[in-house]
């Protein structure tokens, strides 16, 4: 909805309102009438706009404060100038001028307020009618009125804030009268924190830059520059400038806009020396340089908590990188992100120091994850010079696909110098890794990371430890699938790691081997709950010259804890789902590891029981493949729900109940289906008030005796939620997702998918019925990611698992 103060949309345009900015609140027009102009969004049919009016003949004058600045808190006299006589006055205060409250005792045209923020301040007068002054505005701490900017190209169509073009003479500061230029409103205005630049919908050539402290935000509010959609704001870099030039500037946040260059030595987003930046929701594009450069050279600022978010990133050049950050650094994230860098031997981010003689600055603390990259050599790298060390990197829940292997210490995770202390660990998990030369590669000095849960396939070395220094590592859970070696240690560099509960599967002949240990001066920590396989004639394992099968390396001492190693450690296929694909989910075999109580949760967020090994907790070698079993109390009632996606051979299923989890009453049997490729649903219930078990175990029984168990249940009476969201699956998905909802009775639910900035990019509403309910959503159309379901019942219940789209 627009309102213009008058009979007309030729008069004063008062402002565009809508279901994002909210009310306009009180609107007094300056003559006898007010002009509504409606904008349909053409979508659901929804409540609109309510409005109630008065004709007022009073004139409410003017009101003012004084001061109407003040560094901190104190008082400020109110006043009103040239109002009617024979009134009534109320002063009133507003935090965001739109909600206003009465002022207790402010009557008089007068009055010494207290302020302890930045407030709205107005008079009501009263004849018979009310009128209002205009709002005045009192500023505590330097916070001032936010403003609205607008730029414009030469057209008006498919605009979506302007009603104009945009022009140098016009003045920007309404949608009537819209600048040309970015450059133009901060050449004009000093922009304040809270501010907000629209950039509308069309095709622009122009750069900006910023170098002045009065034109950022601040802690209060970021000045925010928004475009369109990054569909619909296209923004190309001119001749030999960078799109946007931040120097010694902060709190801004850039978003919905496509940024594009094909300049030489210039950036699409450039942070020199600036702090609390987000660029959000763009799609940038360069073809000769880097994307995003953030910087830091030793001046008044570092480069920290700044953020780059749910954005499409991408570079052809084969020297540019897409993100790069220099320098001091901290806390800063890369997140949700569509990154691709196809140039020769290009790498998509880049970590590294900066170096001048008299100053050194590294990152640290940076937060990489719910990426989606592709890479020709190289994914992430962190690289310093000798004597700086990074640490305290979090890298997860990212997939990488790395399309080249002509590097030879190609990877998707490259890192050099890292880790200074034990308690400032660096954390790589949860990655789905595929191609190139390596998975990971550990360049010198790369100590105190701790690598699980990670998928690593179709690359020619899993994890590529290249100096003898790199010690205090853990490599726990992790599935690899490589045509070489799954771990390599190119000297003797294996002193304090830890390795197990790891799955190494290499295609190699014999002329490699599942490890390479390097000399045999040092030995692992611990190694051990492994499993090798080596189907084509490669070895267990190399050291010191000597290759060993597994039972010839669990007879050399290579490890710390008793035995030589590798004791528990078997030799098997693990039946990989699809490795070629990177699915390394099991479906016909699985062994138990060791428990390790820093990872408790698999590569899909599904909670370690057993545990597996591997990166995939669930596994299962039965004639019977089950992806879910939950338990249900109603009242003394224990109701039992599981799931079966194919049976060979099943005659039927035993439940079976326990106290200690050793020795195992049968309750009751159900019968199987024989043999079935399609998924069926089982269920069973019995009464828990005489028995009272506190586990649970579904076993399978074949049609020739055999007897295998295929699940373990816990029973929690205490639980008094209604329903429960007990399964997701197949996760991760590239089609249709389905949701095991098990509930008490009948109830309504909604569902809403959430991507991992809190957006709702998918909701429906069902109903439920007592038990279990399966509800299948197609979620296809998603870009590749990290989401959440969240399930949300009548009574404000809430469950929320992820799942990963492929």
């Amino acid at each position: 909805m627009e309102i213009y103060d008058g009979p007309n949309t030729s008069s004063t345009f008062l402002g565009r309102y809508c279901n994002t900015t909210g009310s306009p609140g009180t609107i007094v027009s300056s003559g006898t009438s007010l002009t509504f102009k409606w904008h349909s969004d053409s979508g659901v049919e929804q409540g609109g706009w309510d409005a109630e009016w008065a004709c007022c003949s009073v004139n409410a004058g003017t009101a003012s404060a004084s001061p109407s600045t003040m560094c901190v808190a104190g008082n400020t006299t109110l006043s009103l100038a040239g109002q009617d006589g024979g009134t009534t006055i109320q002063w009133q205060s507003s935090a965001d001028g739109v909600t206003w409250s009465n002022i207790g005792g402010a009557t008089s045209a007068s009055e010494v307020v207290a302020v302890s923020s930045s407030t709205y301040y107005r008079a009501k007068v009263t004849n018979g009618c009310d009128s209002y002054t205009a709002s005045t505005y009192v500023s505590v701490g330097g916070t001032p009125i936010p403003t609205n900017y607008y730029v414009n190209d030469n057209s008006t169509t498919g605009d979506v804030f302007c009603s104009n073009v945009g022009n140098a003479a016009n003045n920007g500061r309404n949608p009537c009268s819209p600048k040309a230029s970015l450059q133009d409103i901060f050449d004009t205005y000093d922009i304040d924190p809270g501010d907000t630049i629209f950039v509308d919908a069309g095709t622009y050539t122009m750069g900006l830059n910023v170098t002045s402290s009065t034109d950022e935000g601040s802690a209060a509010g970021d000045v925010v520059i928004t475009g369109a959609g990054s569909a619909l704001t296209h923004i190309t870099a001119p001749g030999s400038d960078d799109n946007f030039y931040f120097d010694n500037v902060s709190y801004i946040m850039v978003r919905d806009m496509h940024l594009i260059s094909s300049q030489a030595a210039r950036y699409n987003y450039f942070i020199f020396e600036g702090n609390d930046h987000h660029l959000d929701n763009c799609h940038l594009e360069h073809s000769t340089n880097t994307n995003v450069y953030m910087h830091e050279a030793g001046g008044a600022h570092d480069i920290d908590d700044n953020a780059v978010s749910n954005c499409e990133i991408e570079n052809t050049s084969s020297s540019g990188y897409n993100v790069w950050i220099r320098g001091d650094a901290d806390h800063d994230t890369i997140r949700n992100c569509v990154i691709s860098s196809t140039g020769t031997s290009a790498k998509a981010v880049v970590l590294n120091d900066y170096y001048s003689g008299s100053h050194d600055g590294w990152p640290t603390s940076i937060h990489f994850f719910g990426n989606n990259v592709t890479a020709d050599d190289y994914g992430i790298v962190g690289d310093v010079v000798d004597g700086n060390t990074m640490e305290t990197y979090d890298i997860h829940d990212n997939v990488f696909n790395i399309t080249s292997s002509d590097r030879a210490d190609g990877a998707a995770v490259w890192l050099d110098d890292h880790g200074l202390s034990s308690s400032n660990i660096s954390n790589i998990f949860n990655n789905i890794i595929s191609g190139g030369k390596c998975g990971i590669y550990l360049s010198s000095g790369v100590d105190y990371c701790h690598f699980y849960n990670n998928f690593i396939c179709n690359v020619e070395y899993g994890i590529y430890v290249s100096a003898d220094n790199s010690d205090d590592n853990d490599f726990n859970y992790n599935s690899i699938y490589s045509s070489k070696e799954c771990m390599y240690f190119t000297q003797d560099s294996k002193a304090w790691w830890y390795v197990r509960n790891n799955i190494f599967y290499t295609t190699g002949n014999s002329s490699y081997s599942c490890i390479y240990a390097g000399n045999t001066s040092s030995t692992f920590v611990r190694s051990d709950y492994n499993i090798f396989y080596m189907p084509n004639g490669a070895y267990a394992a190399t050291e010191g010259g000597s290759n060993y099968s597994l039972a010839g390396w669990q007879g050399t001492n290579h490890h710390d804890g008793t035995g030589n190693g590798d004791n528990n450690s078997v030799n098997t296929d693990p039946n990989y789902r699809n490795p070629i694909s990177c699915l390394l989910d099991l479906t016909g075999n699985y062994q138990t590891g060791t428990s390790i109580g820093a990872v408790g949760t698999d590569v899909y967020g599904t909670s370690r029981t057993h545990p597996t090994i591997g990166a995939w907790e669930e596994g299962s070698s039965l004639p019977v493949t089950s992806t879910f079993a939950h338990v249900v109390c109603d009242d003394h009632e224990v109701q039992v729900s599981w799931n079966t996606l194919s049976e060979l051979n099943n005659d039927y299923f035993i439940i079976e109940g326990s106290n200690d989890g050793q020795s195992y009453t049968e309750i009751g049997t159900v019968l199987g289906a024989g043999n079935s490729s399609a998924e069926q649903h089982y269920a069973f219930a019995f009464d828990q008030s005489e028995a009272n078990f506190d586990v649970l175990r579904i076993g399978q029984v074949d049609f020739n005796g055999d007897y295998n168990v295929i699940k373990h249940l816990s029973i929690d009476c205490s639980d008094e939620s209604v329903f429960s969201l007990s399964e997701l699956y197949p996760n991760p998905t590239n089609g249709d997702l389905t949701l095991v909802l098990s509930s008490l009775g009948s109830t309504e639910v909604v569902i809403n998918i959430v991507d991992l900035e809190g957006r709702v990019v998918g909701e429906s509403q069902h109903g439920l019925v007592k038990g279990s309910n399966f509800i299948r959503k197609n979620v296809e159309a998603l870009a590749s990611g990290v989401y959440l379901i969240k399930v949300t019942n009548t009574s404000g219940e809430v469950v929320v698992k992820r799942f990963v789209k492929h």
